[in-house]
C-alpha cells in the first residue's frame, strides 16, 4: 500500500483523513504538536500510523520531520501529501492587529509553502499533494478575511485531462469527472486518418459535434487541445 503525510492530524478534519487512510491499509506520518496528542493518535490507530512532532510553523520541526520520513520510506518515497494544519481566530478587519495577521498568513500559507519544499523530494511520480482549504476561501464570513485570503490563496483547482476512443467513452468520462469535483476540463482530440474518403471538414464538424455535446452534458468549463494527427 502507499505511504503518505497529514499534518494537523491530531483532531477533526486530519484525524478523520488519517483514520481513512489507517483504514485503507496505508502507512500514514501523522503529524501532531504534543507529546499527549501522539499518545492519544496512536492509542486510537493501527501500527500503520506513525505520529510525529510538526508544528507546520515551526522550520526545524519541518525539516526534522521530512528527514524522519525520508529514512522511514526509503526509495519507495511518498504517495501523497495532506496539508491540513492551520487555525484562525474571529476579528473585525479593522481591530486586528499585524502580529495576528502574519500569524494568519504563517499558520495557513506560509507553513503550507514550506511543509510542501520539504517533502517534495520525497515523493514519487504521480504522487498527491492535497490542501485543505474551506467555504471562507468562497464567501468570507464577518471577522475572517484574512483566514479566508489564505484558505483562497492554498486552494488549488483541479484541471482534468480527458483523452477516448468513442463517442460514448467521451460523453460519460466526462461526466463523471465533473462529478467527481474537478473545476475544468481539457479535451485532448486527435483523429486517426484510417479512412481515405474522409474529408477534413467532416472530421472538424465531428469535432465540433463532440466538444459541444460535452459542453451541454457539465458545469464546468471546458478547453480543447487539437492533435497534429
Amino acid at each position: 500500500m502507499g505511504s503518505y503525510v497529514v499534518t494537523g492530524a491530531s483532531s477533526g478534519i486530519g484525524a478523520a483523513i488519517t483514520a481513512e487512510l489507517d483504514g485503507l491499509g496505508h502507512d500514514v506520518y501523522a503529524g501532531v504538536r504534543t507529546d499527549e496528542a501522539a499518545d492519544a493518535l496512536a492509542d486510537r490507530s493501527s501500527r500503520r500510523v506513525v505520529p510525529i512532532r510538526l508544528d507546520v510553523t515551526d522550520e526545524d520541526q519541518v525539516a526534522a520531520a521530512a528527514e524522519l520520513v525520508r529514512s522511514k520510506v526509503g526509495r519507495y518515497g511518498l504517495d501523497g501529501l495532506v496539508n491540513n494544519a492551520g487555525g484562525t481566530y474571529r476579528a473585525a478587519f479593522v481591530d486586528s492587529s499585524s502580529k495576528g495577521d502574519r500569524a494568519l498568513v504563517d499558520e495557513n500559507f506560509t507553513s503550507v509553502v514550506e511543509v510542501t519544499r520539504a517533502f517534495l523530494p520525497l515523493m514519487l511520480s504521480g504522487a498527491s499533494i492535497v490542501n485543505v482549504t474551506s467555504s471562507e476561501a468562497f464567501q468570507a464570513a464577518p471577522g475572517f478575511a484574512v483566514y479566508a485570503a489564505m484558505k483562497a490563496a492554498v486552494d488549488v483547482p483541479v484541471i482534468a485531462s480527458l483523452n477516448a476512443t468513442s463517442h460514448g467513452a467521451w460523453t460519460s468520462y466526462a461526466r463523471l469527472i465533473a462529478e467527481a469535483g474537478a473545476d475544468a476540463l481539457e479535451l485532448n482530440l486527435y483523429h486517426v486518418a484510417a479512412d481515405a474518403d474522409r474529408s477534413g471538414h467532416d472530421v472538424e464538424q465531428a469535432h465540433e459535434f463532440l466538444v459541444g455535446e460535452v459542453a451541454g452534458l457539465v458545469d464546468i468549463p471546458v478547453s480543447v487541445k487539437v492533435s497534429p494527427f
